[in-house]
């Protein structure tokens, strides 16, 4: 059974700085990133991040792998209002 405790410590907040340039990536320009130089994460995982947070902006997003088959090291991308394409 899990245990009641009377606080759950919070972290301190960062500075107010993103790990990513948001405002930039998703101003409808395409855009391609390259693993080791824009990102570290695997592509599949910020991927995912950028349709979440293009999501959370009311913004749509257009995507593809770049590299080889089977290892992808870049994700180009375009983010775009869903009555603008």
């Amino acid at each position: 059974m899990a245990t009641i405790v009377e606080d759950l410590p919070i972290p301190a907040q960062r500075a107010g700085t993103a790990r990513y340039p948001w405002d930039e990536w998703l101003d409808g320009q395409t855009r391609i990133i390259v693993r080791g130089e824009d990102f570290h994460v695997p592509p599949t995982s910020l991927r995912a991040l950028i349709y979440t947070r293009a999501r959370c902006s009311g913004l749509r997003i257009v995507s593809a792998f770049e590299g080889p088959v089977g290892a992808p090291d870049s994700i180009r991308f375009r983010a775009y209002r869903e009555d603008v394409r």
